[in-house]
């Protein structure tokens, strides 16, 4: 298994999206798991 970070690697982005959707999302959170990854490539905060 390979570990990548997205903040380092954007261009895998849509692909950790899909992948976190298709494992833990259903039809009513889809969103809320894009909404999340999106925003967290925003942020300068690291989650704890």
């Amino acid at each position: 298994m390979r570990i990548i970070n997205i903040r380092e690697q954007v261009e895998y982005k849509d692909k950790a999206i899909e992948y976190i959707q298709r494992k833990w999302a259903s039809k009513e959170n889809l969103r809320l798991y894009e909404d999340c990854i999106i925003h967290s490539l925003k942020t300068n905060n690291c989650i704890q």
